[in-house]
């Protein structure tokens, strides 16, 4: 049989839905990511760096981060502590973004160290959150080029 263009249209149509669900779900767990690797808060300018365990300890999950961790239970970040003068940071991510986000899904994203409410007060989160920063990593995400079906 042969189909109409009308039909292959209709057809076509008929899955747009699902696949720009698709699409943006994938964004979703990709932004969520890229937000908390060194592409995003993991990194010097973006996060307060002295020792890296800060930068290192950012989460992306479906409940809230709990800000519990304390620096000296975590090498090499507790040695850091201990050092004097200029420290040569170590920022390496310690979680992964929780996987299989749906839209529907509330995801949190915070720094599981303990004191994080002190951190945040030099204001290089704020910054990153507001700046370009994180306007390139949703472009990134969500863009036809960007997210992973």
């Amino acid at each position: 049989s042969v189909s109409t263009a009308g039909e292959v249209l209709m057809k076509d149509l008929s899955h747009a839905a699902k696949d720009l669900k698709s699409k943006l779900t994938a964004g979703l767990n990709q932004f969520s990511a890229d937000v908390i690797s060194k592409e995003g808060l993991a990194q010097t300018g973006n996060s307060p760096v002295r020792t890296g365990f800060f930068a290192s300890s950012w989460k992306a999950q479906t409940e809230r981060v709990q800000a519990k961790d304390k620096i000296e239970n975590f090498k090499p970040w507790s040695e850091k502590a201990k050092e004097q003068g200029k420290i040569q940071p170590v920022i390496r991510p310690r979680f992964k973004a929780q996987s299989g986000l749906k839209l529907q899904d509330t995801v949190y994203v915070g720094s599981s160290v303990d004191y994080a409410e002190r951190a945040i007060e030099f204001g290089q989160v704020q910054n990153y959150v507001q700046g370009q920063g994180i306007k390139a990593l949703l472009k990134k995400s969500f863009s036809e080029k960007g997210g992973r079906s």
